[in-house]
């Protein structure tokens, strides 16, 4: 078995992103979406397109959590079901 790189930040940013957009380019080319056309029309009356795009990419693209972790010794806290 070969050691792979551990992607950077960037890179798995850059990866969600994408496969973000495939799914935005899918439901343009293959789902119904007239009921939320409306929403749109109103949405892009008040903002620029493309900060309306830029904001249901980051919706959906569920960036990984960033927030610094800090390991310890001491054992989590064990919960009995």
């Amino acid at each position: 078995m070969t050691r792979k790189i551990v992607p950077s930040y960037d890179d798995v940013l850059e990866g969600i992103q994408k496969a973000t957009r495939d799914e935005l380019l899918n439901a343009i080319e293959e789902q119904d979406l007239q009921k939320y056309k409306r929403v749109a029309e109103n949405l892009l009356d008040e903002y620029h397109s493309v900060d309306v795009v830029a904001a249901a990419i980051k919706l959906l693209a569920k960036e990984p959590d960033r927030t610094p972790v800090k390991l310890t010794a001491v054992s989590p806290l064990r919960v009995k079901k």
